[in-house]
């Protein structure tokens, strides 16, 4: 606008290409033909310093030393030391990024009509950009004036790798993702960072579209060249180009050299290799330095570049030392390397001298073992008219109640609740009460005592395993020894069920496990600390507490009678502190004679709005003898080796009652579902629980959204592809998330869903008008037209007839099956560009059938 009001020309009759890389700004001026004939200009922009000339190391003393000059020496004064400790930075960071991806792209202008004199971006790419920029790749359609105008004008336009027979054809608007995909496709990986315009942007008359990524940068300069070109519905006078714009820049590896001040003596320092304590130990061989520096930092990674930090000891080289500095960078590969020390802060030879405080030091006593108070901080004297010793103290033996002998280390329970424990000995009390006997922080309640024994007893709440024992008397102290340990054994199985377990044999192709509950005490509530073991076979805990274990059973494909069920109970360390093993437990594994599930009847892939659960029972299952279906999420068999599951009833997403039963199937529906695989669960009239491991897949996500934007005065047509949405309406609760305010405390928005079907569903945008509350509008009922950055649209699947508080409420709720995203953008914004305003009416009254003017 600005050149054309310069040269008296409209801006329609100006056209302006500009390129770029990291060094220079190009723009290329066209104007039309006619009026301005033969006018071609061109304006180039570039750094005032040229980052293509190389770093210099500063020169080197004029005359080396075999040995540093001696330090100066300085008489120490006597004011308080400052906090400045000599401290070198081996090294900035590079002055530029130093990364290494090798990219592709650069610009594509876009074809000018032949009104308009030809204007070409640079040829020549750099072959290698000094300043280790990372490398892109831009790929641009451009199509004619059509496109501005508004006719519909459809190109396409291909890429391929040179040197292969392969390609792919893309719209000439295709999106980021349709770009990155044909990438994959064509060279087997992923981009890095990407950008592209597939909006097109406004160039003269016409509109560009170009993509930009870079590779990844571990791919060095071995990405291949890719090629693109015009596709065959692409019109005439269009073009397609693509560009190079850098190589990959080398990794920093390779040795440093360093020196100190006026001496010739260096060290290497390997950038990669070397971690701070070898660095350290190096730097301590240099002149000057009497031993290595109090601490070393290194930081960096060989794209980013290194910095060393070097603290150094201000005891063992005090003062200011001579500079660091770096001497050869010859050893060291990467492009326009730079290196230098810098003065962190300098060092100081400031002590304070003073008088020692009196609290750092002790009053001298004439007596041995005498006691040492302080009052506020100050020493006291033993002033006793008694004398010293009366203010000592000192161990006595014969003041020690001791422990000879215990009636057992072993306190077994089984069935009991109650074991008692008789402690033999010396110096003990008489009276029960002066006595306290614990087992670690467990309590040995006293039934009898007397100055040489005590006898106690302890429930079988007490938990298990190793526990010391310890005895202390009222006026004595504790009783020696005071390590004896004691070992407590409450595990205990009294009974498991049900008796008859599935043993799931190979035919199968997925397994049922059995719901298994064992009956005792003396288990962890923590069940990370239970082993649990049926037959030898390891089962998956899902609940506990002290007296019970649910865990799945397994099975190992075999018919077996009475498997002995082991119980382990692990401390913190996972060593096992209890075991109880229950031999002839009646339990027994069957391979043919035992209700199970044969199949999963009902499809494996459903739809996140609910699903119909049917399963098929063993011939010798009764359907009728069913008395719930259930979904459980998440069960995987390779987990029940040790697998840990919170809470049983946590984990079952629903248990339905409504059933139909055939002979020998049964078929519940289920509620809506989160996104989950989730494993069939059946309840049978006898209390068995069976667990199907064949896997149910809910999926509800978004695959497509449009627009992306709309007016903020609402009532935008929003149209949501995906799977898995409710086909009634009312069932879809659509909402858009907008900035938090007063208004929209849940900083989303609903979306009003008028139609719908299990593939799309179309809903009418709500107006945003917010408010925040404030001390002019405490109840923020000033509500003001306001524009949004792109929210998410989220589709949550509810009850129907929810009005607009109970639908935040299932929106709220984590349990309630919800969309995933899997378009390439899932948002939604109010655009003040997009929503209509009205200027004035005219007139502001008017009669029946009198025209009303609205601007």
């Amino acid at each position: 606008l600005q050149l054309a009001q310069a040269l008296g020309a409209s801006p329609s009759e100006v056209g302006i290409l500009r390129w770029a890389d990291v060094t220079t700004v190009i723009y290329q001026i066209g104007l039309e033909a006619t009026k301005f004939p033969g006018f071609s200009l061109e304006v180039e922009v570039t750094t005032r310093e040229d980052p293509s000339a190389p770093f210099q190391l500063p020169s080197p003393p004029a005359a080396c030393v075999t040995s540093p000059p001696p330090l100066p020496q300085f008489p120490l004064p006597a004011y308080p030391p400052d906090s400045y400790l000599p401290v070198y930075p081996s090294m900035d960071p590079p002055a530029y990024p130093a990364t290494y991806p090798a990219t592709y792209p650069a610009t594509y202008p876009p074809a000018y009509p032949p009104a308009y004199p030809p204007i070409d971006p640079p040829v020549d790419p750099p072959t290698e950009d000094p300043r280790d920029v990372l490398l892109a790749t831009v790929a641009a359609v451009t199509v004619d004036a059509d496109v501005v105008l508004g006719v519909d004008v459809f190109a396409t336009w291909r890429m391929g790798i040179a040197a292969a027979g392969s390609f792919e054809e893309l719209p000439y608007n295709a999106t980021n993702s349709e770009v990155q995909e044909a990438i994959r496709n064509l060279v087997g990986y992923a981009p890095g960072s990407f950008a592209g315009s597939t909006r097109g942007e406004r160039v003269g008359g016409y509109i560009a579209h170009q993509w930009t990524f870079e590779w990844p940068w571990d791919k060095g300069n071995s990405v291949p060249e890719l090629l693109v070109g015009p596709g065959p519905e692409t019109p005439p006078g269009h073009r397609v180009t693509s560009m190079l714009l850098t190589n990959a820049s080398t990794p920093i590896t390779g040795l440093l050299e360093v020196g100190q001040g006026e001496s010739c003596d260096t060290v290497e320092l390997d950038l990669t290799q070397d971690t701070p304590t070898f660095i350290a130990e190096k730097l301590a061989r240099l002149q000057g330095l009497s031993g290595q520096p109090l601490k070393v930092w290194k930081s960096g990674d060989d794209r980013a570049g290194y910095d060393i930090t070097v603290h150094f000891d201000p005891v063992a080289t005090p003062g200011n030392l001579p500079m660091m500095r770096v001497t050869s960078l010859e050893g060291v590969t990467g492009n326009n390397l730079r290196a230098q020390f810098t003065l962190q802060s300098n060092g100081s030879t400031n002590i304070f001298l003073g008088p020692i405080p009196t609290e750092l030091l002790r009053l001298p006593v004439s007596t041995p073992n005498t006691l040492g108070v302080q009052i506020n901080s100050i020493p006291t004297a033993c002033t006793s008219p008694d004398g010293p010793g009366s203010c000592t103290f000192a161990y006595d033996e014969g003041s020690t109640p001791s422990i000879t002998s215990l009636s057992t280390t072993t306190l077994q329970f089984e069935s009991a609740t109650t074991a008692e424990l008789t402690i033999t000995g010396e110096g003990f009390n008489a009276d029960p009460s002066l006595n306290r006997v614990m087992l670690d922080a467990t309590p040995c309640n006293i039934t009898a005592a007397s100055t040489t024994s005590i006898t106690c007893f302890i429930t079988d709440k007490t938990p298990g395993g190793t526990r010391e024992l310890s005895v202390y008397v009222d006026n004595l102290g504790f009783a020696a020894p005071n390590n004896q340990e004691v070992q407590v054994k409450t595990a205990f199985v009294s009974d498991v069920s049900p008796k008859v377990l599935h043993a799931n044999g190979e035919s199968a192709q997925y397994s049922t496990f059995t719901m298994v509950m064992v009956v005792g005490k003396g288990f962890d509530p923590n069940c990370t600390r239970n082993v649990l073991s049926i037959g030898g076979q390891t089962c998956g805990i899902v609940a506990c507490s002290t007296s019970s274990i649910t865990a799945l059973f397994p099975g190992n494909g075999t018919s077996a009678d009475n498997l002995d069920v082991t119980v382990m109970v692990m401390d913190k360390r996972g060593e096992v502190r209890d075991m109880y093993t229950l031999a002839d437990s009646g339990v027994h594994q069957r391979e043919d004679e035992v209700t199970s599930i044969a199949a999963l009847l009902s499809p494996s892939q459903v739809s996140g709005a609910g699903t119909t659960l049917m399963l098929q029972l063993s011939p010798n299952a009764s359907a009728n003898s069913v008395v719930g279906l259930g979904l459980w999420p998440d069960l995987d068999p390779e987990m029940l080796d040790g697998g840990i599951w919170e809470s049983y009833s946590g984990l079952l997403k629903f248990r339905g009652d409504d059933l139909y039963a055939s002979e020998d199937a049964v078929m519940d529906s289920s509620p809506s579902l989160p996104n989950a695989v989730y494993r069939p669960v059946v309840f049978m009239e006898d209390g068995t629980t069976l667990v199907y491991t064949a896997p149910i897949t809910a999926r509800t996500a978004i695959t497509s959204l449009s627009p992306a934007a709309g007016s903020i005065g609402g009532r935008t047509m929003l149209t949501i592809a995906g799977t898995g949405f409710s086909e009634v309406p009312d069932e879809n609760v659509v909402v858009i998330g907008v900035p938090t305010s007063t208004t929209f405390l849940n900083g989303v928005i609903l979306c009003d869903v008028t139609e719908a079907s299990a593939t799309q569903l179309t809903c009418v945008t709500r107006p945003h008008l917010a408010a925040q509350a404030s001390a002019n509008d405490p109840m923020a009922r000033n509500t003001m037209p306001a524009p949004t950055p792109p929210g998410d649209v989220q589709v949550v699947l509810c009850d129907a007839g929810l009005n607009d508080v109970l639908k935040f409420e299932c929106w709220s709720d984590s349990e309630n099956g919800r969309s995933a995203c899997e378009a390439s953008v899932c948002t939604f914004e109010y655009a003040d560009s997009l929503t209509p305003k009205v200027g004035s009416i005219s007139p502001a009254r008017a009669l029946v059938g009198q025209e009303v003017t609205i601007s």
